[in-house]
C-alpha cells in the first residue's frame, strides 16, 4: 500500500511538471541517494544541506538503511510551495 501511494504521488508530481528528479533509496540508503542526486555534471555546483532526526532510528539506519518506499525528490525552482504531501 505504501509503495502504491508513493508511486501515485510521484506520477501526480511528474504530470504537473513539478519534479526536477526522483531517486529511490533502495541501494545505499538516503546518504547514497542524496549524493547521487547531487551529481549532475562536472561544471555544475550542486549540493544539499540536510537536517533530519527520526526518534528511535539510529543515524546509521536513517542514512544507510535500504528500506522500501523511500524516494529523494528535487523540485523545480519556484515550485516548492506547490508540493504538499
Amino acid at each position: 500500500k505504501e509503495a502504491k501511494t508513493l508511486v501515485d504521488l510521484l506520477l501526480v508530481l511528474a504530470k504537473k511538471n513539478l519534479l526536477q528528479s526522483a531517486h529511490d533509496c533502495a541501494e545505499g540508503g538516503l546518504a547514497v541517494a542524496l549524493t547521487e542526486s547531487c551529481i549532475l555534471d562536472k561544471d555544475a555546483l550542486i549540493g544539499a544541506s540536510v537536517e533530519i532526526k527520526v526518534p528511535g532510528i539510529s543515524d546509521e539506519a536513517l542514512l544507510f538503511g535500504e528500506s522500501q518506499s523511500r524516494v529523494v525528490i528535487s523540485v523545480k525552482a519556484g515550485h516548492i510551495q506547490s508540493v504538499d504531501f
